[in-house]
Formats: structure tokens, C-alpha cells, sequence
């Protein structure tokens, strides 16, 4: 925790995104050198080309607006390709969970009034009201690559939220 948040970035969303641009861009790099523009190495670079704007804007928007903690609450992304657009105060939260989905360690949480955080956007209100159908709560937030422990979310979790609010932990193996 720094400055009165807890950060939940990732450990390798900036490595992976400078790996996956200097794939992807090795051919275009290749073809502007020699010169020489093979059909199957034009193919590759520009297939690469599409993944690297799809991918980029994803690891993109994991790099400049990862989820927070803070003493207003939990700040996620609900879009992949949106910045911030959920703002959950502490009042709002119902029940904040630890378990998988899938594979993937993610802190689950349900809320009070779902359109009150969603704040009119009706894409993020269905994308919530989806994730309640299928997982039992509004909002996941991947834990799969994020440094910091469990331990120092339930701390962060319960010092902002003024122990009004208790990370429950029910991993599902």
C-alpha cells in the first residue's frame, strides 16, 4: 500500500506487452531491412500487426487502469477496453470473496445496488448483472499475475473499508 491505495497491477503486464510487441514486430522490421516482401513473412506481419492492437489495447488498459483499493473503495475495470468505469464504495459492497474462476485465482465481489456503481453505463450494468448469473457476484478482479499477496488485499480490505468489510476466503479447488 502507497499514497492510501493498494494497487492491484500486474507482475508481467509490462514485460509480456514489450515481449509480444518485438514478436510481432521482428518480421515488419525484417521486410523494411532487406527489403524483400515475401507473401508468407507480409502475412505474419500484418496477422501480428491485428494481435498486437487487439493484445496492446487489452495489456494496455491492465497497465494504466489496474484495479485499486482505496478508502473509498474498489476502482476496476468492468471493459476490457474501457479505463476505469466502476467505482464500488465500501457502503455499496455486500460480500468480497476469494475463490476460482476457472483456473484463475479472482476476488469476487457482489454489491447492494449494481446500477449505482455501474453510474448509467448500461453496457457495464449487463456485463455486472452477467457476472452475477454466472459467478454469484457483479465484479471479478483476476488475482492470476497480480504481486500482491491475499494476506496484503484482506489487510488493505479491512484498514480502507474501516473493518466494515471482510475478505472472505473460499477457494474453490
Amino acid at each position: 500500500m502507497s499514497d492510501g491505495v493498494l494497487v492491484l497491477r500486474g507482475r508481467h503486464d509490462r514485460l509480456a506487452f514489450g515481449v509480444l510487441t518485438a514478436v510481432l514486430l521482428a518480421p515488419l522490421a525484417t521486410v523494411a531491412v532487406t527489403g524483400r516482401a515475401a507473401a508468407p513473412l507480409v502475412a505474419l506481419a500484418a496477422s501480428g500487426l491485428v494481435l498486437l492492437l487487439f493484445v496492446g489495447s487489452f495489456m494496455a488498459g491492465r497497465i494504466l487502469a489496474p484495479a485499486t483499493v482505496s478508502p473509498y473503495g474498489l476502482r476496476v475495470r468492468t471493459a476490457a477496453l474501457a479505463s476505469y468505469d466502476t467505482h464500488a464504495r465500501w457502503t455499496q459492497i455486500d460480500r468480497i470473496w476469494l475463490s476460482r474462476v476457472g483456473r484463475v485465482p479472482c476476488l469476487l465481489v457482489r454489491l447492494h445496488d449494481p446500477a449505482a456503481a455501474a453510474d448509467d453505463n448500461l453496457q457495464v450494468l449487463r456485463t455486472m448483472r452477467a457476472n452475477r448469473r454466472r459467478y454469484g457476484a457483479e465484479l471479478l478482479i483476476s488475482l492470476a499475475a497480480v504481486a500482491s499477496a491475499p494476506a496484503e488485499i484482506e489487510a488493505a480490505i479491512d484498514f480502507f473499508s474501516g473493518n466494515s468489510r471482510r475478505l472472505e476466503s473460499v477457494v474453490d479447488d
